[in-house]
């Protein structure tokens, strides 16, 4: 089956996904500052490693379902999507998941490397990565530095922190 999630290659709509993006993360900052623009109630912690294992899709459904939305932002902050991505390989390495895509989907877009360099797909070259759904219910910040990513989420996001990252 043929991947049917790109990743951006035109300006206009990496600019608008940077606006949309940047109303909930702060790009500039990194942790331990606030990374957050919009005051969570909630956050969980986990691995980095596992937002970029082939079974974190099943973990975004599962966000997806408590929170009803349709699409899902994968934006790469570091290395940098304009100055480093663009300039390197005409396009970014941020994407926008639809309501269809399946596990195959996400892991193959995360392997999906540059044909000159392979080692530039998101999955091996990515030390700041975010997660945003349209509705903005919660957010993923993660950082490969500190080996860490942060869920961050309201009380009415129906998500169920308890059976986050655990198998059904």
């Amino acid at each position: 089956m043929a991947n049917t999630v790109h990743l951006m290659k035109e300006k206009k709509e990496f600019e608008k996904a940077y606006q949309f993006i940047t109303k909930v993360f702060d790009a500039k900052k990194r942790l331990p500052e606030q990374v957050f623009h919009i005051n969570f109630q909630k956050t969980l912690v986990f691995d980095f490693d596992m937002a970029m294992s082939e079974s974190f899709w099943m973990e975004i459904e599962r966000l997806k379902a408590a929170s009803k939305y349709t699409e899902v932002f994968l934006a790469v902050l570091e290395p940098d999507p304009v100055d480093y991505y663009l300039h390197e390989f005409h396009y970014f390495n941020w994407c926008c998941f639809p309501d269809s895509t399946t596990p195959e989907e996400c892991w193959d877009t995360l392997e999906q490397g540059p044909a000159e360099s392979p080692a530039d797909a998101i999955l091996y070259n990515s030390e700041i990565v975010v997660w945003l759904p349209t509705s903005m219910k919660w957010a993923i910040w993660g950082e490969r530095k500190y080996g860490v990513c942060i869920l961050a989420f309201n009380d009415d996001s129906g998500i169920d922190a308890n059976i986050f990252m655990h198998n059904s």
